[in-house]
Parts: structure tokens; sequence; C-alpha cells
């Protein structure tokens, strides 16, 4: 079994996959700490990389699986 593994690259491809979470791993505990130690909230604001605006508040009689729906198509 292992040897087929070897022989279709799964190791590295595994290899490679858990370099890449390490590094996420460490990218997001920088900006975790960097908030945290800054006493910033840690939620997303207007100066971070994220489309804040596109969201507002649901309608009142909006359900969240019409939500998720709108998201998805």
């Amino acid at each position: 079994m292992r040897t087929l593994a070897e022989y279709f690259g799964v190791l590295e491809a595994i290899g490679r996959q858990m370099q890449r979470y390490r590094f996420e791993r460490a990218q997001w505990l920088q900006w975790l700490l960097k908030r945290a130690l800054s006493g910033e909230a840690v939620l997303a604001g207007p100066h971070d990389d994220y489309p804040y605006w596109q969201y507002g508040p649901p309608e009142d009689e909006q359900t969240i699986g019409a939500l998720l729906y709108a998201e998805a198509s």
C-alpha cells in the first residue's frame, strides 16, 4: 500500500498540504495576536480585506435558508 502511495506521489502531496496548513496557521496566529495585543477588536473591520459593505442586515422576514440559497446561486 505504501509503495502505491509513493508511486502516485500521495506522500509528497500530503507533505505539501501539511506545510501549507502549518503556514496558514502561523499567519492566522499572527493575525489574532496582533489584534489581541493591540486591544483592537478581533472582528473584521473596514481596514481589513473583507467585503463587509456587501453584507447588510437581513430583512425581518428573510430566513437563513433563503440567505444560503442566495449566496450559493
